[in-house]
């Protein structure tokens, strides 16, 4: 069985825009909005340092995507205590199905062939310190990790959106997204000593 590819990628997550509408020789025409387009461009990249060089996923696989995003600034002390111990969860827009679609589309061709064979899937929306979209994929039956950390063996890449360096023990990989913003990524290969997110973040 081939190992779980995780990705961390840290920053705000942004969900799928609604597509908009432009008047172009007097037909409409549907495009994806900038926002989306840049993040969904720069979670492609990072998931392309995550697979490592390793062939696509072919088969049904699973997916679990955590999505945390940032406290409102302008709740009180007690409401941000109770949100990151998650006792209060976002419930508002936007739907967690709009933040699935996008890493979905920034999967497709890079970690499987076509979103169409996730057999499976979990997705969560939580309140935490440092925003962070996490995405691991595995082959169906292969035990995926738990959420917090990830074995040595897994197939992984920490990314920054805008620019922000991560410190690793592992060698640092930092290029030009495909959407101009600049992306800093750190990818561990199945020699790699175990690497934890929350000691990244």
């Amino acid at each position: 069985m081939s190992d779980p590819v995780v990705i961390n990628f840290a920053g705000e997550p942004v969900a799928k825009g609604r597509p908009r509408f432009a008047s172009i020789g007097g037909k409409p025409i549907a495009y994806t909005p900038t926002k989306t387009r840049k993040y969904e461009a720069a979670l492609q990249y990072a998931a392309q340092q995550a697979m490592n060089g390793r062939p696509l996923l072919i088969g049904p696989v699973t997916m679990s995507i955590v999505v945390s995003l940032p406290v409102p600034t302008s709740w009180s002390g007690k409401q941000q205590k109770a949100a990151l111990a998650g006792d209060l969860l976002p419930t508002k827009r936007p739907d967690i199905d709009n933040y699935v679609k996008v890493a979905c589309d920034a999967l497709n061709g890079v970690v499987f062939l076509d979103d169409n064979q996730i057999t499976f899937l979990t997705a969560s929306k939580i309140y935490a310190e440092k925003p962070n979209l996490r995405i691991e994929v595995a082959m169906f039956g292969n035990k995926t990790n738990d959420v917090g950390g990830n074995d040595a063996g897994t197939s992984l890449a920490d990314c920054r959106y805008q620019g922000t360096l991560i410190q690793a023990a592992s060698a640092e990989r930092k290029a030009e997204a495909p959407s101009g913003q600049q992306v800093s990524c750190i990818s561990a290969s199945s020699s790699s000593r175990r690497l934890n997110a929350k000691s990244l973040a």
